[in-house]
């Protein structure tokens, strides 16, 4: 068998090196030098006859052959250190780390809070977070850099995986302050044409998008006094009185917390706009236990605060 002239540790080897995108970070995972993790790639890759990385511009990129042999190797290798575990009948201790991403104000507000109490339950368990905005988190995930995450506002990609776990509800939101210079709300078109606005992106998406649920109108006139590209530069510039602008309401409710007299502006649906959040994952990535078991736990605690809330 081709496997006898294999050290089953290379292949290990192989697969740390493939998850982490670099030698250095596995020889430090496993304790060896970066020279003799190199040497082992190096060694396999004459053995299989085959080419497993590309090293452009000091990065690893696996190739179509890299990507078929982590999957193999990850699954079986994964499969018997389990099967080990269940021999031994000992309950295995969750460790390791697990990368995850999302966007900043949703990840503060509502999932570091969980995070938190999975690793005080799980002393072995470390974990890096990458806070950004949906495209860069979606380009993460497709690279490989990124276990599962977070995303909002999700623009489908055939590789990545994604299933609804959250609504989070969308507040359109004043201060006090700034209200006074406008006059009591009536819910007219022409009320709404008179504030003043901050929204994240040029063309209004997000101010539009609620308008247009909450009254239907398509062709409202709004004057954007700022663009600011996150939920936090938007409620700055509310809590200064430069106008309204859409807030999730995790954001609002902290907000008000800190005193800072903030009011939402009703709708005239009496429901709430939603901005569904989605867990994604690269299709072809398999997630390791500890992965795994972190995603099914935040999909039930973000269940249960939904269920909570309605």
């Amino acid at each position: 068998m081709l496997i006898d002239t294999l050290n089953l540790n290379v292949l290990r080897i192989f697969e740390r090196v493939y998850s982490l995108r670099s030698m250095t970070h596995a020889a430090e995972e496993l304790h060896l030098t970066q020279s003799g993790v190199s040497q082992h790639i190096y060694n396999l890759e004459n053995q299989l006859e085959i080419k497993l990385f590309d090293r452009i511009k000091k990065q690893l990129i696996p190739t179509d052959k890299a990507h078929t042999l982590y999957k193999v190797c990850f699954q079986s290798l994964h499969s018997i250190e389990e099967e080990l575990w269940k021999i031994r009948d000992v309950k295995r201790e969750l460790s390791g780390t697990v990368t995850l991403g999302m966007p900043a104000e949703f990840g503060q507000n509502i999932v570091v809070p969980l995070l938190a109490e999975f690793i005080k339950e799980h002393a072995s368990v470390s974990l890096n977070l990458v806070m950004e905005f949906a495209p860069i988190i979606n380009q993460e995930l497709i690279n490989g850099n990124i276990d599962f995450a977070f995303v909002d506002d999700f623009t489908p990609d055939p590789r990545i995986h994604t299933e609804k776990v959250y609504d989070e509800f969308l507040d359109l939101c004043i201060s006090t302050t700034a209200l006074k210079k406008y006059g009591e709300p009536d819910g007219t078109r022409k009320f709404f044409e008179s504030l003043d606005y901050i929204d994240y992106f040029s063309g209004e998406p997000v101010l539009r998008q609620w308008f247009n649920r909450q009254y239907k109108f398509k062709d409202i006139e709004l004057k954007v006094r700022a663009y600011v590209a996150n939920p936090q530069g938007v409620a700055r510039f509310i809590c200064m009185d430069l106008g309204a602008g859409v807030l999730p309401d995790h954001v609002f409710q902290k907000l008000n917390k800190e005193g800072k007299n903030l009011i939402c502006l009703e709708g005239a649906t009496g429901k709430a706009v939603t901005n569904s959040i989605h867990l994604a994952h690269l299709k072809q990535r398999t997630l390791s236990p500890l992965a795994r078991e972190l995603k099914t736990y935040l999909n039930k605690k973000l269940s249960r605060t939904e269920q909570a809330r309605n």
